[in-house]
């Protein structure tokens, strides 16, 4: 049997079942294969990345990508917080910078290299990425009326031969310090007032020689967290702590 097709010119009828071959080919390839995966084997990790567990990716591991502020992780318990995730994140860039003292709302301190100290008199201030270091009797202190939270920084002694080293790296209360590291000064942290939140963070080789600021010629009474009685609200998480 002959069917006559009238009136309609052959060549569009060609055009015709080209196009319709043709996307039913593109819509069968689309089916069988929707994405084109590549898996890299090596290569070089950033600081803003970290290795995570997965028994179903390759070798079992996959790359965690961290937050874009740059902030670290800390592996969960039995680890314990150290060098790899406390501290300056490697490769930051940091600013010289003398001791500050803060008097104005929610201000932000990020990647300095700060020589001298921090007083806090303001609510709401940051400090992240960053490095205090000095033998002040205090390294960070929050006064009455200030609050503060610092991230991913270093506080540590400088020692200057016959004076005394740093008292406390963090001190009084009001506030949230997360992956810190604090080493060389008689305390870690002290905690005098109310509302303070220490996690993920890294204390260690305190002050045990003196002289000490407070004791005079004895030798210093090393405390890794310095709690004083009657502050309240006081939470310490996952923490590091070998003052020796």
């Amino acid at each position: 049997m002959k069917i006559r097709l009238r009136g309609i010119d052959k060549r569009y009828i060609f055009i015709a079942i080209f196009l319709l071959v043709g996307v039913s080919t593109l819509l069968f390839s689309l089916a069988a294969s929707p994405t084109a995966h590549f898996e890299a084997e090596n290569g070089t990790r950033s600081a803003n990345a970290s290795i995570a567990s997965d028994a179903t990716a390759s070798a079992g591991q996959y790359l965690k990508f961290n937050a874009s502020s740059g902030a670290q992780t800390c592996p969960p318990y039995p680890s314990v917080p150290d060098a790899n995730c406390t501290g300056v994140p490697p490769g930051t860039s940091l600013t010289p910078s003398g001791s500050i003292t803060i008097t104005t709302p929610n201000v932000v301190i990020n990647a300095r290299d700060i020589t001298g100290s921090v007083i806090v008199h303001a609510p709401g201030a940051i400090i992240r990425n960053s490095k205090i270091h000095s033998n002040n009797i205090a390294l960070i202190q929050v006064e009455s009326g200030g609050s503060l939270l610092i991230e991913d920084s270093e506080l540590y002694n400088v020692p200057i031969a016959g004076q005394p080293n740093c008292h406390n790296g963090l001190a009084m209360g009001n506030y949230t310090a997360r992956r810190i590291e604090i080493r060389g000064c008689e305390n870690g942290f002290e905690t005098s007032q109310d509302n303070v939140v220490i996690e993920d963070s890294w204390v260690h080789d305190l002050d045990l020689d003196g002289p000490s600021y407070v004791f005079g010629n004895e030798e210093p009474h090393a405390d890794g967290v310095q709690l004083n009685g009657g502050a309240s609200n006081i939470r310490i998480i996952h923490n590091n702590i070998d003052p020796v």
